[in-house]
C-alpha cells in the first residue's frame, strides 16, 4: 500500500470517529446537544435568523422542555434597543459564524423541514456534521498531502499525523459549535497555503505562483481573524512577509483576498445590533449626559426621589417602574427603566456625581457578568504572575496539557539556527509563527481580571487553539531532525501519549475542566469558590 493510500485510510477513519462523536453528543438532560452557555449563545442565533428572519434571541432563550427546564437560554447574551426601540437580548457573540452556519442550517430546512428548535437533537448534529467534521477532515487531508509532509519517512509521518488527529484541542472542539475550531483550521489553511507560495519564490527562484494563491492566503488569514481577533496579528504579519518577499503585486492581491471577510464581519455585525462595534466592546460607562449635585462617594444607593430631583432636562422621565442597583463599575449605580427601554449609569466622584448613558450591553436584569454573580474561575485570577504560571505550566497550561508543544520551540530553534544558505522560507515563517505567538499570548496575559478566567469552564486555554497548526509545523520540523536518535524518538513518543490524553479527556464535553485541574483540585493544590 502507497503512502498516500495510508493517509487516506487514516483521514477516513479520523472523520468516522468523529462523526460518531457528533451523531451520539447530548446534552446532560438528553434533550439537545447544547453543551454549555457559549455554544447555546450561538445556537440561538442560528434559529432565530432562520425560523424568525431575526437575530433577537427572545423567544428562543424562552423555550422549555416538558419539565419546564430552559433548554436554550445562556449566559452569553447582550441586551440592547432594537431596531423597534425596544430592549431585546441578542447572543454576544460576533455574528458572522453564526451568520455563515444559519446559511447551512437554512439549506437543510429547506430540504428535510425539520426546524432546530423543534429537532434540535437531530438538527445541530447534521450542522456539525457539516461545518465542524467535513471541514476539519479537508484541512487533515490538504496537511498530509503538502508536500512537507509527504517528504518525511515513516515515524515523522505517524507522529506528526498522530498530533494532527488527536494530539491538539482542536479534535477535542467538534462536538459543539464554537469559533475556535473554524479559526484554526482557516488558520491551517492560510498557513499551507503561503508555503505553496514561498516553497520557492521566498528563496528567489522557480515558476512564478498563481495569484488565486495570494487571494486564498488573505482569505483564510482574514477568516481566521474574524474568528479569533488576537489572530488579526498573523494577518498582518502575513501581509508584511509577503510585502517583503514578494513585492507590492503578491500583497495587493493577498488584500483583495481578505476584503470579502472584512466587509461580511461589519456588516453581519451592523445587520444584527445597528453598530458597527461588535456587541463584547459595549462594556463602557457611556456618554456623559449630566452632571449631578455630588454625593460624596456614598455607599448607599441614590434614591428615585433624589434622582428626580436633579434629573433636570434629561429625557425621558424616569418612570415608576425604574429601578437603581449596583453597577458593574467602581463607585457606580446602574439605573435601568424598562418602560422607556433606557439605561443610565450614575458614578460618584468627590466633587460631584455624573449621569451616563449606559453603554454596557452585559447590564440588565439577571446578567450573569454582574458584579459578585460570576463563581469558579469566571471570577478571574487576581494576580497576572499566577495566571501566567497556570496558562503555560499549570492546571491549564499549554505546555502542561499539550507538551507536544515543546518540540516546537525545539523546531524553531533548529530552523533559527540552520546554515544561512538553507529554507530561508522556512526560517522567515518560523519567526512569523514566534512574533505571533508571543503576542497574543501576551496580549491575553495583560487582560484585566474579568478576563483573566482561562476560557472559563473549558477544556484548555482554548483562545490559542487557532495556533495550533502554527505550532504544529515546527513540531514536523523538529520531528524530521532527530528521527535517527531512539533517545530523542522516545522523548517525543511520551510528549505526544500525555498530548492525546489531555485531548481525549475533555471529549464528551470540552466545556469541562481540564484532567490536570481536576486531579490538583482532588489534591487540595486549588480551590475557586
Amino acid at each position: 500500500m502507497t503512502s498516500r493510500a495510508i493517509i487516506r485510510w487514516v483521514v477516513i477513519i479520523a472523520m468516522v470517529v468523529q462523526l460518531g462523536r457528533v451523531l451520539s453528543v447530548s446534552s446532560r438532560e438528553g434533550d439537545t446537544p447544547f453543551l454549555s452557555a457559549n455554544d447555546r449563545s450561538r445556537w440561538c442565533t442560528v434559529a432565530s435568523l432562520v425560523e424568525n428572519g431575526s437575530f433577537e434571541i427572545d423567544s428562543i432563550i424562552a423555550i422549555r422542555n416538558s419539565a419546564g427546564r430552559s433548554t436554550w437560554d445562556s449566559i452569553d447574551k447582550v441586551q440592547h434597543v432594537g431596531s423597534d426601540g425596544k430592549l431585546h437580548f441578542y447572543s454576544s457573540k460576533p455574528p458572522l459564524l453564526s451568520v455563515i452556519v444559519a446559511g447551512v442550517y437554512y439549506v437543510v430546512y429547506k430540504l428535510t423541514g425539520l426546524a432546530l428548535t423543534e429537532h434540535p437533537l437531530y438538527v445541530a448534529r447534521i450542522l456539525l456534521v457539516c461545518v465542524n467534521v467535513v471541514p476539519l477532515g479537508i484541512f487533515w487531508w490538504l496537511w498530509m498531502r503538502s508536500p512537507q509532509f509527504e517528504a518525511m519517512n515513516v515515524w515523522p509521518k505517524l507522529t506528526v499525523g498522530a498530533a494532527l488527529i488527536l494530539g491538539t484541542f482542536m479534535t477535542t472542539f467538534v462536538v459543539t459549535l464554537n469559533n475556535h475550531l473554524p479559526a484554526a483550521i482557516a488558520a491551517g489553511l492560510s498557513l499551507i497555503l503561503l508555503l505553496q507560495v514561498g516553497t520557492t519564490a521566498f528563496n528567489g527562484g522557480g515558476p512564478k505562483r498563481p495569484l488565486a494563491n495570494f487571494m486564498l492566503t488573505g482569505f483564510f488569514a482574514g477568516l481566521t481573524a474574524a474568528f479569533e481577533l488576537p489572530a488579526l496579528s498573523w494577518f498582518v504579519v502575513l501581509f508584511a512577509l509577503i510585502l517583503w518577499r514578494l513585492g507590492w503585486r503578491g500583497a495587493a492581491w493577498y488584500l483583495v483576498g481578505a476584503t470579502p471577510v472584512a466587509g461580511l464581519f461589519f456588516m453581519t455585525n451592523f445587520w444584527a445590533h445597528g453598530d458597527w462595534r461588535p456587541a463584547y466592546d459595549h462594556r463602557r460607562i457611556g456618554e456623559l449626559i449630566a452632571s449631578l449635585p455630588s454625593r460624596a462617594q456614598s455607599d448607599e444607593a441614590p434614591t428615585l426621589e433624589w434622582l428626580r430631583q436633579h434629573w433636570g432636562h434629561v429625557q425621558p422621565p424616569l418612570s415608576d417602574s425604574a429601578q437603581i442597583v449596583v453597577g458593574r463599575f467602581p463607585n457606580a449605580w446602574s439605573v435601568w427603566d424598562d418602560t422607556h427601554s433606557k439605561r443610565w449609569i450614575i458614578v460618584d466622584e468627590p466633587q460631584q456625581t455624573r449621569l451616563h448613558e449606559s453603554d454596557d450591553w452585559y447590564d440588565y436584569p439577571g446578567s450573569y457578568w454582574r458584579f459578585g454573580v460570576p463563581r469558579g474561575v469566571d471570577r478571574g485570577e487576581k494576580s497576572r504572575m499566577v495566571y501566567a504560571f497556570h496558562s503555560t505550566i499549570g492546571h491549564h497550561g499549554i505546555f502542561s496539557l499539550t507538551p507536544i508543544w515543546l518540540l516546537g520551540i525545539l523546531g524553531f530553534v533548529i530552523v533559527l539556527y540552520r546554515p544561512q544558505n538553507e529554507n530561508v522560507d522556512m526560517r522567515v515563517i518560523a519567526i512569523a509563527i514566534a512574533i505571533v505567538s508571543i503576542v497574543c499570548v501576551t496580549f491575553y496575559f495583560s487582560r484585566p481580571e474579568f478576563d483573566r478566567n482561562y476560557g472559563g469552564v473549558s477544556c484548555c486555554l482554548r483562545w490559542v487553539i487557532w495556533l495550533s497548526p502554527l505550532w504544529l509545523i515546527l513540531v514536523q520540523i523538529a520531528v524530521v531532525s532527530f528521527e535517527h536518535n531512539s533517545l530523542a524518538r522516545a522523548g517525543a513518543t511520551g510528549l505526544l501519549l500525555v498530548s492525546v490524553l489531555s485531548s481525549v479527556y475533555n471529549w464528551s464535553n470540552p466545556w469541562s475542566h481540564p484532567w490536570l485541574f481536576n486531579f490538583w483540585s482532588y489534591l487540595g493544590w486549588i480551590h475557586y469558590p
